[in-house]
């Protein structure tokens, strides 16, 4: 994986860079799957809809539905990926400085959402 801060072990979960395109490189079995990740926002108002998800180059629409709080579950269309490499990248629509949120932090990233799971689903 690329475009991801440190996993964050306490939190479960790991930011998308704010200055790199989210990318998964993975190998699957060809046949028809969806993906469905867990993410967290860095805002419960955060547009999670409007994050893009790429397939090897290609657009895969998908749906968000809330958890709780600022978590949310995206599931992709059906697809069936390539027999070699396979390339899923994720880019939110915007990031925010933490600082903008809290101004008191000493963090100096820009965010927008985490990856906490993705799964296969046939």
């Amino acid at each position: 994986r690329q475009g991801f801060h440190e996993f964050e072990q306490e939190a479960g979960f790991a930011w998308l860079a704010a200055n790199q395109t989210a990318l998964i490189g993975f190998l699957a079995p060809p046949k028809m799957l969806r993906l469905r990740m867990t993410l967290y926002c860095i805002t419960d108002r955060f547009p999670a809809e409007g994050i893009e998800v790429t397939l090897n180059g290609t657009r895969l629409t998908h749906r968000v539905a809330p958890i709780e709080a600022n978590w949310v579950s995206l599931e992709t269309e059906a697809f069936r990926p390539n027999e070699k490499l396979n390339l899923l990248t994720l880019s939110p629509s915007y990031v925010i400085p933490v600082r903008f949120l809290h101004p008191a932090s000493k963090d100096d990233r820009y965010l927008s959402v985490a990856l906490a799971k993705l799964v296969f689903v046939e």
